[in-house]
């Protein structure tokens, strides 16, 4: 272990560093831009330094904005053993050193900044585990910054988790970009649903799980992730009033929309062209292997009553890709289904109860199902 001092944002740091670290002479290029790009608000009361390697960034922060609280995460032993070391050799009392694997640990904290200088050339396969845990360890409205090398596409993999990404600076050869957890409630579509519903005097039926999205963002978030193309077929379970419809249809060929509900017929009846509706059980319709028509994707929000039945059903058709809003609680089944063998289950991002009119009893989830 040794020392070195580094001078930032107008004060001196001393910190002691090991030769196994990321460059353990000096304060890198990148951490520099991305300390450079940062300028936390007042309302930012919680930081995290994801990756924090000996703790520069964190330990940086934690001096420059004493008002602000600092977590420095990492896995290996000696990042935090230089990391815990710093804080004491710059007198850091507003942070904490937390030990953690983000590939599978989970933390109860959440919070309001993540920032992140990812191992790009080192450890690539964990970068996208570090977005993930981002994505999932944010406040709402909170926001990650990452700093990477400009020739590495890290926009995609926060896109995928956030929706959402810009480039807040660039500095050959480095990138500094951000993501916004921006799922606050919009309910855009809430005022509509809620006309259509007395319009055509529908009751949503709580025990056949009748809930609507609310939020056209997450709409177009759900069909996007199929990566729709002209020449798609798309079968829809249980479109309700059709709001995914709409969207499906200007993107696919064709969409084939199941429904058991005849009191949705009004509202589906003002669907495009392109939406062919039958009014039948599900399970009744596809009670062989063969299913009664050609589809190549799958785009639903499922009906929580029935959204296991459906998952295993599913499990034995054939089809490119599915992407489907399930409950959150039945992820935890998967395991011993069919889909294991036959597609690839990737989480998406989970949707709270509050986008959906009525309101459910259980948060959802957003997965992507595709042949393995």
């Amino acid at each position: 272990m040794r020392e070195i001092k580094v001078r930032c944002g107008g004060q001196e740091f001393q910190f002691a560093t090991e030769s196994s670290l990321f460059s353990p002479n000096q304060l890198d290029q990148g951490s520099r831009i991305l300390l450079d790009s940062i300028r936390p608000a007042e309302n930012i009361r919680t930081l995290l330094d994801l990756g924090c390697g000996w703790g520069a960034m964190g330990i940086i922060l934690a001096k420059l904005y004493p008002d602000k609280f600092v977590y420095l995460l990492d896995n290996d032993p000696k990042a935090l053993a230089c990391t815990e070391k710093n804080l004491k050799l710059n007198l850091i009392k507003n942070a904490k050193v937390l030990k953690g694997d983000v590939t599978y640990s989970a933390f109860p904290q959440k919070f309001d900044l993540i920032i992140t200088n990812p191992p790009w050339t080192k450890n690539i396969s964990v970068i996208p585990f570090l977005v993930k845990f981002a994505r999932h360890h944010l406040n709402e409205n909170g926001a990650f910054y990452a700093v990477i090398n400009s020739t590495y596409r890290l926009e995609d993999q926060m896109e995928k988790y956030f929706g959402n990404v810009s480039t807040v600076s660039e500095k050959l050869p480095y990138k500094v970009l951000r993501s916004q957890n921006n799922f606050a409630l919009a309910n855009d579509l809430l005022e509509s649903i809620q006309s259509t519903l007395r319009e055509y005097k529908i009751l949503p039926d709580p025990l056949k799980s009748q809930y609507f999205l609310t939020d056209s963002a997450i709409i177009d978030r759900v069909v996007g992730l199929a990566e729709l193309k002209r020449q798609d077929v798309v079968l829809e379970i249980g479109p309700g009033l059709g709001s995914l419809s709409q969207k499906i249809a200007e993107k696919a060929e064709k969409i084939i929309a199941v429904e058991i509900d005849p009191q949705f017929r009004p509202a589906l009846n003002r669907l495009p062209k392109n939406v062919e509706i039958i009014y039948e059980d599900f399970f009744k319709l596809f009670r062989t292997k063969k299913p009664p028509f050609k589809f190549n994707k799958v785009i639903s929000n499922l009906p929580y009553s029935s959204a296991g039945p459906v998952l295993f059903k599913l499990a034995n058709l054939r089809f490119e890709t599915a992407v489907l809003i399930l409950p959150a609680k039945i992820i935890r089944r998967w395991e011993k289904s069919n889909f294991n063998r036959r597609y690839i289950i990737q989480e998406q991002f989970n949707l709270s109860r509050s986008f959906f009119y009525p309101t459910p009893d259980t948060d959802s989830v957003v997965v992507k199902l595709q042949k393995s």
